[in-house]
């Protein structure tokens, strides 16, 4: 067997800093372009939601280790257009088990198998 060199090891994964989710609204790609969908990430433990027209909050936790758990957003039920994505936005994000985190682009792990992918 060759011995290992650099070259053929993986980089390591850059370790989460939890600042880093927080500061400015990440919005949904996966909307395709209808409606508004976001998530705020806040210092407190707090998460913002935009769901096309409705609005919520829930909590979330997370660690260096890209491990990140939403607890089910609680959100204002006024009927959205036809075509909106909203039940879907929210069932993916009760969904979450990690992130990947790079600059501008939050991928986000789903239990279920798949990705949600936001951007600043």
């Amino acid at each position: 067997m060759p011995p290992v060199t650099p070259i053929m090891v993986p980089p390591p994964i850059a370790s989460a800093d939890p600042a880093d989710l927080t500061g400015a609204a990440w919005r949904w790609e996966g909307a395709g372009g209808a409606g508004a969908y976001t998530v705020e990430f806040m210092p407190d433990g707090r998460v913002l939601v935009q769901a096309d027209c409705n609005r919520g909050a829930g909590r979330y936790t997370q660690d260096a280790a890209g491990r990140l758990a939403l607890t089910a957003v609680a959100t204002t039920k006024m009927g959205c257009p036809a075509g909106s994505q909203d039940a879907l936005f929210l069932r993916q994000l009760a969904d979450v088990q990690g992130y990947r985190l790079n600059g501008n682009v939050l991928e986000l792990q789903l239990r279920a198998g798949g990705s949600m992918r936001l951007a600043r």
